[in-house]
């Protein structure tokens, strides 16, 4: 279990810190409305920041909001939610013209920033839901590791395992002979573009999320890495490592 959460909190992690899309709810304002952040992140005092255009700000003031973020998967031609993170808090929009630095976004008159206070979240992976207090996220670093910053690039590392190694990691997962864990096991009547897919849904310190579907049943296992990775050097030596765990034999998926 102590997996699961760890890899829980380091989505959640991912997540605030700029991978994603939040978006922010003004449920007393407008339960109906949900105002996307053009773009988010966590300032050097842990505080996560939004930046909303200036008529979305003004229209719902200082307000409490529900937090809605989503984190889709690698694969670029199917849509995937790897994970998603919700909660309630309070928005504090900064006076007009008002930066804060480390999100990359500059002051405009169009723009403004905001300070979310939140204590707790709930993050959904295919595990199921994960209960986080914020302050704990933030024990350790808070600048994102380079996989974080540069996912693309580490999803073309990650490319480098064909399908018959990733059917191979699935299922050595899944029997115990490869270190990881089975997210999820689940009958779904897939539809005909989706049947018998291998998809990589993400990718964090700890290891990579591979997605197998069948036509009626979809498997999600965390392969975990030898050791922990933070750079993208680290993660091509750990995409040797896995590509090295499978046979050379056909590994066909057989869940």
């Amino acid at each position: 279990m102590a997996s699961t959460i760890t890899y829980a909190e380091n989505t959640a992690r991912r997540i605030l810190s700029g991978t994603g899309a939040l978006a922010l709810v003004p449920y007393r304002v407008d339960p109906a409305r949900s105002v996307p952040a053009l773009g988010h992140g966590v300032d050097e005092q842990g505080r996560i920041i939004v930046v909303c255009t200036a008529d979305e700000a003004e229209r719902m003031g200082d307000t409490p909001v529900r937090i809605d973020g989503v984190k889709k998967g690698m694969e670029v031609d199917v849509d995937i939610i790897a994970a998603s993170i919700h909660a309630l808090g309070l928005v504090t929009w900064c006076e007009p013209d008002i930066e804060i630095p480390g999100l990359g976004i500059e002051a405009s008159p169009y723009l403004r920033f905001g300070i979310v206070d939140t204590e707790t979240l709930f993050i959904r992976t295919p595990h199921g839901t994960t209960r986080c207090e914020v302050a704990d996220l933030w024990l350790g670093e808070m600048v994102p590791d380079e996989i974080t910053r540069r996912e693309f690039d580490a999803r073309d590392e990650i490319t480098r395992l064909t399908d018959r190694q990733l059917a191979g990691l699935v299922t050595g997962v899944f029997v115990g002979m490869i270190p990881g864990v089975v997210l999820s096991d689940q009958e779904q009547p897939m539809c005909a573009g989706l049947q018998h897919r291998l998809a990589v849904v993400d990718v964090d310190r700890s290891g990579i999320v591979v997605m197998e579907t069948t036509d009626v049943r979809v498997i999600t296992v965390l392969v975990r890495f030898p050791h922990p990775v933070s750079t993208l050097e680290g993660l091509a030596r750990a995409v040797d490592a896995l590509a090295a765990q499978t046979s050379v034999r056909d590994a066909s998926p057989r869940i």
